[in-house]
């Protein structure tokens, strides 16, 4: 295997669990970002490696070593900081502070924490590291250049799956979907380690798969909060009718966020990904 085949995979591996170990001793924030997306990278390499392999039981190897689980439970460990985050920004916009939010987003801290400690207490090591030993064996045959040809053909379909989302009227309901497809695409382009490279007829470059991707990502993160602030502010109001025109005015402020990252996402994909760059 070529070493920088192998290096990538590894990496990956290591990353997931040093940063899984750092998250368990500090706040949500970057070790809990950093090792999720060493798991999606970890997916990538693994639906990469069943579609070249044929080897049906990649998906039930890959499901079995609780890096999806894992992947879903930090989730909602590090959601209560994007959210904290999100809200400063509302207050400083509308200039007012929403502390009955804050205690909410405190007592999910605490609540996030220790579903997330608890579950690493079960995390099944073993079959983790049986992954990485089946994939570094699978892909051990291929050279450089044909392991690059192959995942170049792979991502095709990642890209008809992208421009035919991103050209349809409905293309801002697709944005999800889109999203997990243009990682695939960015996470190949570090695991080749190139800067550019063909996909199909057409030649795109890391920075603009970066750049639309980065873009979707503030635009998930936008849709996570305004989900939440629903729920928080139907049942803060429920209890209080008093607040109803304050919280009004704060879901419509964080309602126009979310409307203009949907425009400028789709605009960004259709940029870097439909149009090719």
């Amino acid at each position: 295997m070529d070493s920088r085949i192998e290096l990538f995979v590894r990496n990956q591996f290591r990353l997931f669990n040093d940063n899984f170990i750092i998250s368990l001793s500090e706040n949500a924030g970057d070790p809990v970002h950093d090792f999720r997306i060493a798991a999606k990278r970890i997916r990538m390499i693994s639906g990469f490696f069943e579609t070249v392999s044929g080897r049906g039981e990649m998906d039930l190897k890959f499901k079995s070593s609780g890096i999806l689980q894992a992947f879903k439970v930090a989730g909602r460990y590090r959601e209560w900081s994007l959210n904290r985050k999100l809200l400063a920004e509302i207050e400083s916009f509308t200039a007012g502070r929403y502390l009955t939010l804050r205690k909410e987003l405190h007592d999910e801290e605490i609540m996030s924490r220790k579903e997330f400690v608890k579950f690493w207490r079960t995390f099944p090591y073993t079959r983790f590291y049986e992954l990485e030993f089946y994939l570094l064996s699978g892909l051990g045959s291929l050279t450089y250049h044909g392991f690059s040809n192959k995942l170049a053909r792979y991502l095709e379909e990642s890209l008809v799956t992208i421009t035919r989302l991103m050209t349809s009227r409905e293309a801002a309901k697709k944005l999800h979907v889109a999203r997990k497809e243009i990682k695939k695409i960015k996470y190949a382009f570090e695991w080749l380690d190139v800067s550019s490279g063909m996909i199909g007829s057409r030649t795109f470059t890391h920075h603009g798969i970066t750049r639309a991707e980065d873009k979707i990502g503030e635009w998930h993160d936008w849709l996570v909060f305004n989900r939440w602030l629903e729920g928080i502010v139907d049942r803060i109001v429920y209890r209080d009718q008093r607040m109803k025109t304050r919280f009004e005015i704060l879901r419509m402020h964080a309602g126009r966020r979310l409307k203009g990252m949907e425009r400028n996402s789709v605009r960004m994909i259709r940029k870097y990904t439909v149009s090719g760059g």
